[in-house]
């Protein structure tokens, strides 16, 4: 008698009568969860481009960047001017010494420079990815869990019929999502708690007095 109940069950749930149960190894059926998927999606490219911290850090790395150059030049200047000094005197003269070693090893100083802030540019640019990327990572965990999503995938929001570039329409091609309802895309969403949130730390005064500049750490 058991197996037949246990066979009724499993007819009943493939036939579909028992859509939101789980047959268990007794032969009864327990309930499932009855919350149904939910999958919303976020063209991050547009939340970079959009939140304003972001925007801010790099402007902060472009103003070291320029400092960075106008050192460079400096250090270059030296060089061209002893260059110049070196083609005055005579090969093998104590002045020629002198100065073709000070030319060395300036150029070695600027060579070292050089390629020093190239690899610092490259470390703290990819800092602040990092930094915004889990910034909008926490934001769309808080999101979901709000609004029940339970999965958020990356899209590209550009539409592929303005596309000009073949590079460009190849790569469009081979989008992962070829439909979504509009409903469905919470980049604006995002992008309008993140400026919200850092508009509110950058107009509130700093505790150590430092000003806005302290909350884009």
């Amino acid at each position: 008698m058991k197996k037949l109940v246990i066979n009724a069950a499993m007819f009943a749930l493939f036939a579909g009568l028992v859509p939101s149960a789980v047959v268990r190894g007794d032969g009864a059926a327990a309930p499932a969860t009855d919350e149904p998927h939910k999958i919303a999606l976020i063209d991050m490219a547009r939340v970079f481009k959009q939140y304003k911290k972001f925007e801010a850090l790099r402007e902060d790395l472009k103003g070291e960047l320029t400092k960075s150059e106008d050192r460079f030049k400096a250090m270059a200047e030296v060089i061209k001017k002893e260059t110049v000094e070196l083609k005055g005197f005579k090969e093998g003269s104590e002045e020629y010494a002198r100065v073709e070693k000070s030319l060395l090893t300036h150029t070695s100083q600027t060579d070292a420079f050089r390629k020093s802030q190239q690899r610092e540019l490259i470390r703290k640019e990819a800092q602040i990815y990092k930094q915004i990327y889990l910034e909008v990572s926490d934001a769309v965990e808080k999101y979901a869990t709000h609004f029940h999503i339970t999965l958020v995938l990356r899209f590209s929001a550009e539409d592929l019929g303005t596309e000009q570039n073949p590079e460009d329409v190849m790569r469009g091609l081979n989008r992962q999502v070829v439909y979504y309802r509009p409903s469905e895309d919470i980049t604006n969403a995002i992008c309008e708690f993140l400026n919200r949130k850092y508009q509110r730390m950058t107009a509130a005064p700093a505790a150590d007095g430092a000003g806005g500049g302290a909350a884009r750490q």
